[in-house]
């Protein structure tokens, strides 16, 4: 899978973000709008074809080194090109500093757990997770 990375209010972003963010249906069947600004870094996955697999944005904080997973949606629906998406997002953020959170539905929250996040604070059906490397299993290491 090929990802690509785009600044928050760059052109391609509402090429290819928009149509997902415009549409109602998808809006209702996801639970929260999507949304980009300056602040956000977006990473955009796609096949061998140039098919849109999943995109994610990434949310920096203007006063600290935390970064928050946002806007998460694997539109193939495979395990495989979340890890994949994933891993690409933590390597990144690794490589710079930063810190890495996230939030987790309990239908992705072993997912996250397995990649190395740990849960930060406990929700009903959403928990806030931080990643800690020390905690990613052997086999997800690179």
């Amino acid at each position: 899978m090929k990802i690509e990375i785009l600044k928050g209010t760059d052109t391609r972003v509402y090429q290819l973000i928009g149509p997902y963010a415009m549409d109602t249906g998808y809006i209702r069947r996801n639970g929260n709008p999507i949304t980009t600004s300056p602040h956000h870094s977006w990473y955009v996955g796609f096949d061998e074809k140039g098919k849109m697999l999943c995109f994610c944005s990434l949310k920096s904080s203007a006063s600290t080194k935390n970064v928050q997973i946002a806007n998460l949606h694997n539109l193939s629906g495979q395990q495989e090109i979340f890890e994949t998406l994933i891993n690409r997002i933590i390597q990144i953020t690794s490589e710079k500093g930063l810190i890495l959170r996230s939030y987790a539905h309990n239908s992705s929250l072993e997912a996250f757990l397995q990649l190395g996040f740990e849960i930060s604070r406990h929700g009903v059906n959403w928990h806030i997770l931080t990643y800690n490397d020390s905690l990613r299993s052997d086999t997800e290491k690179d």
